[in-house]
């Protein structure tokens, strides 16, 4: 046959074209729905424990919460020991210090709070006691367990400082009993009389107490000042 006897074939026309489109399609459709059911998972799981945390809130958020409360409520046992002392110094006419009466934790001392009201004897009371220093010395060991009286009416029990409290005025009353018995009995009426002052003057108490939880730190100056006004109040009310 001559060259223009031939006739052209026409292009073969193979199957593997559509085969992969539709391998991609199908894959693609796998991965949607892959991508689906992993998001599902992990929004049904987030539900759950959403709903978990409702109904069971986490213990450590509980124990968090219960901490917080009781390091305010110790740091208000402070203020109100503090405010015990100052305004039991004030009415006593004890005379406050440089220091005043503070909030602020000494580490150094070891103190969680300070009323600095300084013992002003001019004789040694293991020497001699004449009647001016007995009264002062009855006078500060009074003063001594205001702080513990007015603590233990504002939340009820003893947080921190009664025992040094307590030593300090036994030392302070010790020179002035000839026996165990009288010493005993001294500290109790001190007691008593510290009772009787936090009673009559709580209004201003809770006064110096809510101003030293504002300014940490107050002066001698500060307490008459709130001392004087809660007592006009009183007396005009």
């Amino acid at each position: 046959m001559s060259e223009k006897g031939l006739v052209p074939c026409p292009p073969r026309i193979t199957s593997s074209g559509p085969k992969l489109i539709a391998i991609v399609l199908m894959v693609a459709g796998a991965v949607h729905l892959l991508s689906t059911w992993v998001a599902f998972v992990i929004f049904g799981s987030f539900v759950g424990r959403f709903c978990d945390m409702v109904r069971n809130p986490p213990m450590i958020s509980r124990d968090a919460g219960s901490a917080m409360k009781r390091r305010r409520r110790k740091h208000e046992s402070t203020a109100y020991h503090g405010a015990g002392h100052a305004v039991a110094a004030f009415v006593l006419a004890l005379k406050i210090g440089k220091r005043g009466v503070s909030i602020v934790r000494d580490r150094e001392n070891d103190l969680v709070g300070l009323a600095h009201v300084p013992v002003q004897v001019r004789e040694r009371p293991d020497c001699a006691v004449s009647g001016r220093t007995r009264l002062h010395l009855e006078k500060q060991a009074i003063m001594c367990f205001a702080g513990d009286a007015a603590e233990r009416k504002f939340d009820g029990r003893r947080r921190f400082g009664g025992h040094r409290d307590y030593q300090h005025a036994a030392e302070l009353l010790a020179p002035l009993a000839t026996s165990w018995e009288q010493h005993d009995a001294r500290i109790e009426v001190a007691r008593l009389g510290a009772r009787d002052i936090v009673e009559a003057t709580w209004s201003s108490i809770q006064a110096v107490a809510e101003e030293l939880l504002r300014k940490k730190t107050l002066n001698a100056a500060d307490v008459k000042t709130i001392v004087l006004r809660c007592e006009r109040e009183l007396d005009s009310s």
